[in-house]
């Protein structure tokens, strides 16, 4: 048998001992259970960095706390949007060109196109391609002067 280091020997009776309080909870809040050994891991991996600086007063509430901040952090992450343009390099060459030669109006419409899923953007996507468009003048007055 081989003999653990005083932390390891701490981390195995104080967090993995809940390991089978944890995997239930997880299985309660989380909605794909072939992720769950996966987060399990990684929470035991947060609570194993953390704990190396300072060991927690209350281990069960340390696991049980970093583990919603995990979840937490999944979700988040889940929720991020991409906004990518679907034109290739020469595509977007030419939407630059044609920055100088029409007008803002007529270059936000052809910029409006590259972006997909457009139609469901509403009010925040004509911000974002108003905004693209004001940054892109200023690129094109800085570079111009």
């Amino acid at each position: 048998m081989a003999v653990l280091m005083p932390f390891d020997q701490w981390f195995a009776e104080q967090i993995l001992s809940h390991e089978v309080s944890l995997t239930r909870y997880l299985n309660r809040v989380w909605p794909n259970m072939s992720e769950i050994p996966d987060l399990r891991q990684d929470i035991y991996v947060r609570v194993y960095e953390s704990a190396r600086d300072s060991r927690p007063a209350s281990p069960r509430a340390f696991l049980f706390a970093t583990a919603r901040n995990l979840l937490t952090d999944h979700i988040r992450r889940s929720r991020v949007v991409s906004i990518e343009l679907t034109a290739d390099a020469a595509a977007l060459d030419a939407l630059g060109a044609a920055l100088g030669a029409v007008g803002l109006a007529a270059f936000a419409a052809v910029l409006w196109r590259f972006l997909p899923g457009h139609s469901s953007w509403g009010t925040l996507g004509l911000a974002v391609v108003a905004w693209m468009v004001t940054s892109s003048m200023l690129w094109v007055l800085r570079k111009r002067s």
